[in-house]
């Protein structure tokens, strides 16, 4: 009997023992898999979604309800091995492509060039969460290598841009009105040139770019004043206008060094007829009071002239002078429908030497006529960011913005704030220029 007792002791004994670990191996399972379940659904967030290891997942909860807890903890442990190394590659990846990514976004520059890096990009991004990936390390190659092929040749063509208007600064001498964007510019080095840099490059070259063509409008506004004190004084300036005239179309294409060419002719000139027919200035003078008309803008003065001159020509006058006179009063009519813009400025902290401070720009068109495209920034020895812009300023009606001013140097700081805008009747800027100084500390 004893001995009995003694066997089924043991037994009792070794079932209990089995029955706990069974229970420590499913508790052990249970955990492990509740970990991977939510190690999968923090993937998931992420966009990481293998198959395999959502296959592993479900495989290794059958085999708990089979009992199989054992087989069930090695299923987990080779799932995780395995989402392991996807998880690794895939961050990798993850990583470039959220580099190239933030670099193609940082550039400032609308160019379509960069449609094609951007539709690499995506490619990438689209294999890598399908898990392909050597389909999107092949794509996130070939947006790095269009990337940095976009930014050479764009560095390129500024330079190009930048190296007839440098000939022309140096014609005009106005070599220490654009010192520091010049400064900025021959910094630059082509290859392999960083976003940052690049950026720095393309705000330098359009400052230099508005900034002559600012001066172009100085420049022209001055030869038209030249020009009509001379038709005033009894000389002819038929050529001289249409010479003027040609350097606004020049400039707009874009060829400053011929305008500026243009507008020095345009002052040679003087004394001399025009060559325009009859016929263009009476299309001239059609398009203007059509213009007007559309605006409800009345020019009554261009309409009486116009009117006498094609009397003169139903009568069969020769009607050429009587069109020189109506372009004339056109011209005068026009002028009077000009916005008149002010400008005041508004500091907001202390200017401190490499320190950003705001200055906030208060326009307000003080014509009777409303102003199209206005745009007004900052010029001069310090680092300037943004504009303040308007597509219409209408009568007495007021704007205002901030734009970033970052002084280079202590002590007293001469800058420029130029306002550029659109009169109703014409397409050619009228530019506002006034000076204000910062004690940099």
């Amino acid at each position: 009997k004893n001995y009995r007792y003694r066997h089924a002791h043991l037994l009792a004994r070794s079932f209990r023992e089995e029955l706990e670990r069974v229970l420590q191996d499913k508790a052990q399972a249970e955990e492990e898999l509740r970990k991977f379940d939510v190690r999968l659904r923090d993937e998931a967030k992420a966009g990481l979604r293998p198959p395999a290891s959502q296959r592993a997942l479900e495989k290794a909860r059958s085999l708990m309800v089979q009992g199989r807890f054992v087989q069930a903890l090695s299923t987990i442990g080779a799932a995780k091995d395995e989402l392991r190394a996807v998880s690794e590659m895939y961050e990798s990846r993850l990583t470039e492509y959220n580099e190239l990514r933030e670099a193609l976004n940082s550039l400032e520059v609308l160019d379509p060039r960069k449609d094609h890096v951007e539709e690499l990009l995506n490619q990438s991004w689209s294999s890598l969460k399908e898990m392909r990936f050597d389909s999107a390390s092949l794509y996130l190659r070939r947006a790095r290598n269009g990337l940095n092929e976009f930014l050479t040749v764009r560095t390129n063509e500024l330079l190009w841009e930048f190296n007839p208007l440098h000939d022309l600064i140096k014609r005009l001498k106005l070599q220490k009105r654009f010192a520091a964007e010049i400064s900025e510019i021959e910094k630059a080095v082509v290859d392999n040139i960083a976003p940052r840099d690049f950026n720095r490059l393309a705000r330098n070259v359009d400052l230099v770019k508005e900034g002559m063509k600012d001066i172009f409008q100085e420049q022209r506004e001055k030869v038209r004043r030249t020009i009509e004190k001379a038709s005033r004084s009894g000389k002819e300036t038929g050529r001289s206008w249409e010479v003027w005239a040609d350097a606004e179309t020049q400039a707009k294409k874009g060829d400053l060094w011929e305008a500026f060419n243009s507008l020095e002719t345009s002052l040679n000139v003087v004394g001399r007829k025009a060559g325009e027919t009859p016929e263009q200035l009476s299309r001239q003078l059609s398009e203007t009071l059509e213009r007007a008309n559309r605006r409800r803008i009345e020019l009554p003065g261009t309409q009486k002239a116009y009117a006498d001159a094609l009397q003169a020509q139903k009568d069969g006058k020769n009607p050429l002078e009587l069109l020189r006179k109506a372009i004339e009063m056109s011209r005068k009519e026009v002028r009077s429908t000009y916005p008149d813009i002010s400008a005041e400025l508004e500091l907001v902290g202390e200017a401190r030497e490499g320190r950003a401070l705001d200055v906030v720009v208060h326009l307000k068109n003080e014509a009777e006529y409303e102003a199209r495209n206005v745009r007004a920034f900052i010029f001069g020895d310090a680092e300037v960011k943004g504009m303040v812009e308007a597509e219409v300023l209408k009568p007495n009606e007021e704007v205002k913005g901030r734009i970033t001013v970052i002084p280079n140097r202590i002590g007293i700081l001469s800058l420029g704030i130029s306002v550029k805008c659109k009169p109703l009747l014409t397409d050619e800027d009228v530019l506002y220029d006034s000076k204000f100084d910062l004690d940099v500390k």
